[in-house]
């Protein structure tokens, strides 16, 4: 989903002032806050071509048996590419996969729990950490598009059995990383330490289900985004579920900008993106019209902008334009508020993102 975002926002053409900002912008909603910018995160690459990838490596799907295969909604799928080796977890249905609430049994002497991500884009990473500044990092993931893991320099490859699962163990320079799958809940999982000490598979046995989810480690500051922004909400079209959610408060954005972002998704992956975010206007001498940092798209309409379709919403001024990749998007702005609200959709037409635009309510 990542990469899909990204190549949206790589497509965009808008008003000189706005590009660069705008692009940044979006780009923050497909990554995580910079504290989740952890080991595991740093060997994300884009997928290579399929086909260029089927002709140019082996590709190695590891199952149980013919039994597993049979009912397995996810595989492990390792891919060498020559300079690096490629893993991903692949789906085998389309149905929608719930993350749920995963944590270790057993946790190594010395290490604590230090950073809880919210589980955002399909994706979810717990860390621990020792007095040595040694990490142990928990990942677990649903199908997502661009949720590969690349390892440079793999000096070892062991397979390994957690639980009835088989999985893979990869040493690399500076790390060693353990990958397996729950095939009936379809979802892949992986851990990777710096500490040598660590036994990864017996720690990968003891990841079991909680009850209740664990509190985000960016929970307070979620809080604070909508105490800031205010608590919008829309509803989305009928068999869509909340897939995620992220924020982030005025505190940590110079005091003046602030962003609130969901992400739903329906058992066919079709996904709808919604956010606002705060912006400062300003007046274009030139034309008298009202510019902020990042509501220009918008507002350009009224002196001219190409690109655009005007639309309304609620009676209020609105654009719709294609992002690129199958994704439009709708945006309008609140001036009294000076809040920028998007909507984006790889499916929905500007009819329907009209009518999800005007469900919208604030809370509160």
């Amino acid at each position: 989903m990542q990469d899909k975002i990204r190549g949206a926002f790589d497509k965009i053409t808008l008003p000189a002032d706005a590009d660069e900002r705008i692009r940044r912008t979006l780009a923050e909603a497909a990554s995580q806050p910079k504290k989740e910018a952890i080991q595991m995160q740093k060997n994300y690459r884009r997928k290579a071509p399929k086909l260029a990838v089927a002709l140019a490596a082996a590709v190695c799907v590891l199952t149980v048996s013919a039994l597993a295969l049979a009912i397995s909604r996810v595989e492990l799928v390792s891919t060498d590419l020559g300079d690096y080796i490629e893993v991903d977890f692949q789906a085998t249905d389309e149905d929608y996969v719930e993350l749920g609430n995963w944590y270790p049994g057993e946790i190594p002497a010395g290490y604590t729990l230090s950073f809880v991500s919210d589980p955002a884009y399909g994706y979810q990473t717990i860390q621990f950490e020792n007095g040595d500044g040694n990490y142990i990092t928990l990942s677990v993931q649903g199908d997502i598009e661009g949720g590969q893991v690349t390892m440079d320099n793999v000096a070892d490859t062991q397979s390994v059995t957690v639980g009835e699962a088989e999985g893979i163990l990869y040493t690399t320079a500076t790390e060693r990383l353990l990958f397996w799958t729950d095939g009936a809940r379809g979802l892949g999982f992986s851990l990777a330490t710096d500490d040598d000490a660590v036994d990864l598979t017996a720690m990968a046995e003891s990841v079991e289900e909680l009850d209740e989810a664990l509190t985000p480690t960016l929970s307070d500051s979620y809080s604070q985004a909508l105490t800031d922004l205010g608590d919008y909400q829309i509803t989305p079209p009928e068999g869509y579920e909340q897939a995620s959610f992220t924020a982030s408060p005025l505190s940590s954005g110079g005091g003046w900008y602030a962003y609130v972002r969901y992400t739903y998704e329906n058992s066919d992956h079709n996904e709808l993106h919604f956010s606002y975010e705060s912006y400062n206007l300003t007046e274009d001498a030139g034309t008298g019209v009202e510019f902020g940092n990042t509501p220009e798209y918008v507002l350009s309409l009224q002196a001219g902008g190409s690109g655009y379709t005007a639309t309304t919403v609620n009676g209020e001024l609105a654009a719709y334009y294609a992002m690129g990749n199958d994704y439009y998007g709708l945006s309008w702005v609140d001036t009294e508020n000076c809040l920028v609200f998007l909507l984006t959709s790889d499916t929905l037409t500007m009819e329907e993102l009209v009518e999800v635009a005007e469900t919208m309510t604030l809370n509160g």
